[in-house]
Formats: C-alpha cells, structure tokens, sequence
C-alpha cells in the first residue's frame, strides 16, 4: 500500500482496484482513496458461495476491535434486504445508484465507497457491463459531488 500512495497524485481523485478486501480497512485508513473496488474469487472462504464464513470471521474482528457497529454489517453481509434498508447496497439504473449514493453521503452512513459487482452467479457479459455503467456514468456524476 505504500507503494501505491507513493506514486498517487497530491490531486484529483484516487480510485483503487484491488483483488482482495483486505485492503479495504488500510485504504479507508489512508483518507486518500476517492472510491475503492475491490472483490474475491467467487468461491473463495467468506464470499456468498460458501454462505459467508468469512463475513462472521470479518464480523468477530469488528468485534475484537470495539467496534460493534462493523460488526452488525458484516454479520449481515450477504443479506441484500439488510443492507439496502441502511443504505449499505445500492441496486438499480445509474440514476438510481447515482440518487441513492447520495442520499447515504448525505445522511453520514459513508465517505467511501466500496464496490462489488461480481455477486453470486452473474454473468460475465451482465457483470462487465454493470462494472462500464458505474465508471461510464455513476463515478462522473459523484466526481464533484461534496455530502458535507
């Protein structure tokens, strides 16, 4: 990661790709990270697939650390309902996503997004068109966007 700080820009925004979420806790930490996309194998340990183990492990470190709130979401994390009543999941056209980003900005529920798009068993075409339509259309809309 410090590499990768090293050779961001003093300016503009910084997006992060990234293969595993474990990066997702030392990126936040960074306050330098505009938005981070990060996501797992589909059958990895702790993904849907394999009923979201990982998550409880996620949630049981949230909880070693004091921090019970992190640990209700990731207790949670392969329950759509859950996460789209707290504004945690945002589901729909770009404009809906686009709206619903910033109603949870706007509320305090975030600074940061983070994005997984290859849930469950989507298609690969589905898949890469939803990854086209949020860097094409939500990232511009959000670019200049200031919650608070």
């Amino acid at each position: 990661m410090d590499e990768v700080l090293a050779r961001l820009p003093d300016d503009g925004a910084a997006v992060l790709l990234a293969h595993e979420p474990d990066y997702a806790d030392v990126s936040a930490a960074t306050g330098r990270f505009d938005l981070s996309l990060m996501g797992l194998t589909a059958a990895a340990p702790g993904t849907r697939a394999d009923g979201g183990i990982g998550y409880l492990r996620l949630a049981e470190n949230h909880a070693k650390r004091g921090d019970p709130g992190g640990a209700e979401i990731a207790r949670h994390a392969i329950d759509l309902d859950y996460l789209m009543a707290r504004n945690l999941a945002f589901v729909g056209s770009p404009k809906t996503v686009i709206e619903q980003i910033k109603n949870a900005a706007s509320e305090g529920v975030f600074n940061t997004v983070l994005g997984e798009f290859n849930i469950g068993a989507i298609a690969e075409d589905d898949l890469m068109r939803s990854i086209k339509l949020f860097g094409n259309e939500v990232i511009p809309a959000l670019r200049d966007f200031q919650p608070y």
